[in-house]
């Protein structure tokens, strides 16, 4: 994977997920993924730990005023599919996990491609 900033390659070639913050990228061996504000959210905030549908809507729309939007979970679930789409080349998806809940958790799951 080449660094976004300089095109030099990144060090940590090894196979793992790697995060550059700065620019919102995603890169796992030489492939590397360019994601929006709210997808990189997602994807940051399910990277450190299992979290619920609940919890991903209050990483998202925590910081605003109002809350976010009437249609939070209509909302997420699109940016769940978008960022899955761009999520493909990388070999990883973010998926609900059922484990009897009302709310299932949502993690990194490694795809067959």
């Amino acid at each position: 994977m080449d660094c976004p900033c300089c095109g030099q390659p990144y060090p940590a070639d090894s196979g793992d997920l790697v995060f550059l913050d700065e620019y919102r990228v995603v890169g796992k061996g030489s492939e590397t993924v360019r994601l929006t504000t709210t997808q990189y959210k997602i994807i940051s905030a399910v990277r450190r730990r299992t979290l619920s549908l609940e919890e991903i809507i209050n990483t998202v729309y925590g910081d605003r005023p109002d809350g976010g939007p009437l249609s939070a979970r209509n909302t997420i679930s699109v940016h769940m599919v978008r960022l899955n789409e761009r999520l493909a080349p990388l070999g990883i998806s973010v998926r609900a996990v059922r484990l009897g809940g009302w709310s299932p958790p949502y993690k990194i799951e490694n795809v067959a491609r």
